[in-house]
């Protein structure tokens, strides 16, 4: 279980790593363009608040992806990922993120194995939610039922689990 957790925090470390510019070569005397870049960059990103609601506590750890973009998400190739243990009925996270186009993933994992358990049909037998509550009708849900905008306004993304 301790494996699972370390393996999900160096995916969380290295997804941000997507959102960090590269450092000067000598970083021992940081200059005022690295400083100047760094201010940008903080400039350009944006608050999104994830709130997973209907969650059981002492039920399982909830996991939790972003996909930036649709290209992303139909090769589930998740941008950041995390894992969050419930305390309450609901959960939350906000990460900052730049701007672009994205989709949410979350299950709650009641057997803690760390994958979201399927019936012999593909349906999910653990509760999942999808960013807009994006309905799944004969598969997965569509990338535009679930995609959002992070533009410069922080967000907020509401999830039921179901």
């Amino acid at each position: 279980m301790l494996t699972k957790y370390i393996r999900l925090t160096a995916l969380l470390v290295s997804s941000l790593g997507t959102y960090l510019t590269a450092a000067d070569e000598d970083e021992s005397t940081p200059t005022q363009e690295s400083e100047a870049d760094s201010e940008e960059l903080a400039t350009e990103l944006t608050k999104v608040t994830v709130i997973v609601e209907n969650v059981k506590v002492d039920e399982g750890p909830v996991y939790l992806q972003f996909f930036e973009g649709e290209t992303a998400y139909n090769e589930g190739r998740g941008t950041l990922q995390s894992v969050l243990e419930p305390k309450s009925d609901s959960v939350e996270l906000a990460v900052d993120v730049k701007p672009g186009e994205y989709s949410i993933a979350v299950y709650q994992d009641k057997n803690e194995d760390g994958e979201l358990n399927r019936n012999f049909m593909g349906i999910p037998r653990e509760p999942w939610g999808m960013s807009n509550n994006a309905p799944a009708r004969f598969g997965p849900p569509k990338w535009s039922d679930m995609r959002f905008e992070v533009r410069d306004t922080e967000v907020e993304q509401r999830i039921e689990l179901r």
